[in-house]
């Protein structure tokens, strides 16, 4: 759907498609990663606080700080993707990791965790807007919201296998059993660094310019600094942000809920996350569906809004009834919060890729990453002030916030639509919000 009143022919040429086989090995790269992902994840908190000397308070100090720092670090890293080369940013950023995952090997006490915990933390979660640059370059001339869906979904399968490694290595709980494991992990980075390294992108500089262009094919190229003047997109980045805490949900907000203040028991906190992985892997694809039109994709971002308001409204029924219903209950708010993650991942996926104008790409990307890290490191401090804190009340304050942030995004979408087609040079996006 081009904009209104434009010819079909002005919307600029279609971009190049994929390397033969480039899918498939990005497929396994992402598989990779995520198996080392998971196994890491589900044994770090007990390494660090039973084996290597750090206490929960330190570990927590080290991740905020990190995760601060990632944030910070977004925008420049995506900007350096986009200078340097998505594929060979992101090897460097994984060669990197697994150094800094060597000297976890060797932590045993805070003054020699927290320099490391800081560089490897921010170093994975900064990584994500030179992912999302790469993604953007190696899903051009696809179905790019499928393709993304299919990805997700395999890094979900993944850190499954990876989590299912990891009960082993908890059962045997000894040093050598986490050590092994971070070795593991150390050689998924490598192997996926090879894996990248072979990975065949499309020329960024492949086909015509633009209508609009000028002359000798040259893109017109916004400024690097467009995207701090481009309110709806920040608009949208910001709600995104709200939206992501979400996450937290099932991570931090559930298990405390569950053992404080329900009858239910502690398995039920892992059977919720077992639906979460389940459902995602079986049915993201199916909910990518009608995503490539953008008016439909902030629609399915406000439907993630209300429907993890549900969400929250269920999981504040599960206090003060017997266990059987409590489980029955946390197991319906489990997967409505499943739902609304997999609308949420569409909805923004679509919005933030297709939203970014050719030429500023890594700022853009960069800035989305840095309120997605934001998003993260509120979660925890915003579930157990609120739901945690305050009960019944709380969790339906959380509801009315998701959905409120989730019903903005639609105007937010469109209004970035509308800037996006009325700036020169630059090809309004397929099916724009309010077109």
């Amino acid at each position: 759907m081009t904009a209104a009143g434009e010819p079909a022919g002005d919307a600029g040429p279609a971009p190049p498609a994929p390397p033969p086989g480039a899918s498939g090995r990005l497929r396994l790269i992402v598989a990779l990663n995520a198996i080392g992902n998971g196994l890491f994840f589900s044994v770090s908190a007990l390494y660090f606080t039973q084996s290597a000397g750090i206490t929960t308070a330190e570990l927590g100090i080290g991740l905020t700080a990190g995760g601060i720092a990632g944030a910070c670090a977004s925008v420049w890293v995506g900007n350096l993707a986009e200078r340097w080369g998505p594929r060979r940013l992101t090897m460097a950023v994984w060669l990197a990791q697994a150094a800094g995952m060597v000297g976890y090997l060797f932590v045993h006490s805070f003054a020699l965790f927290l320099p490391v915990a800081v560089i490897v933390v921010m170093l994975d979660r900064s990584a994500g807007a030179g992912y999302r640059v790469l993604l953007a370059r190696a899903l051009a001339g696809t179905d790019r919201a499928r393709s993304r869906s299919a990805l997700r979904s395999m890094a979900n399968a993944g850190m499954g296998a990876g989590a299912a490694v990891a009960g082993v290595v908890l059962e045997i709980g000894t040093r050598l059993a986490y050590a092994t494991a971070i070795v593991a992990d150390i050689a998924t980075f490598l192997i996926a660094a090879l894996l990248m390294a072979g990975l065949a992108l499309p020329d960024a500089r492949a086909g015509a310019a633009p209508a609009g262009a000028p002359p000798g094919g040259t893109r017109a190229r916004r400024p690097r600094s467009a995207v701090w003047t481009d309110g709806p997109f920040l608009a949208i980045t910001a709600l995104s942000m709200i939206l992501t805490m979400q996450f937290g949900l099932l991570e931090v907000g559930l298990p405390l809920w569950v053992a404080d203040r329900t009858s239910a028991p502690h398995a039920t906190v892992a059977a919720a996350l077992i639906i979460n992985t389940g459902l995602i892997v079986a049915l993201q694809v199916r909910f990518s569906r009608g995503s490539e039109d953008l008016d439909r994709a902030a629609r399915l971002t406000r439907r993630s809004g209300v429907v993890l308001g549900a969400a929250c409204l269920v999981f504040a029924l599960a206090a003060g009834v017997p266990a059987w219903l409590a489980v029955t209950l946390i197991v319906v708010a489990a997967s409505l919060q499943t739902i609304a993650e997999m609308y949420y991942s569409v909805g923004t996926m679509a919005l933030s890729y297709d939203l970014v104008p050719d030429g500023d790409t890594g700022s853009y990307h960069g800035v989305f990453q840095a309120g997605y890290i934001t998003g993260l490191l509120l979660a925890p401090v915003v579930i157990t002030n609120s739901a945690l804190r305050f009960g019944t009340w709380g969790w339906v304050l959380l509801a009315c916030v998701f959905a409120a942030c989730g019903a903005l995004v639609v105007p937010a979408g469109r209004a970035a639509a509308r800037a996006r087609a009325a700036a020169p040079g630059i090809p309004a996006p397929a099916g724009s919000p309010g077109q």
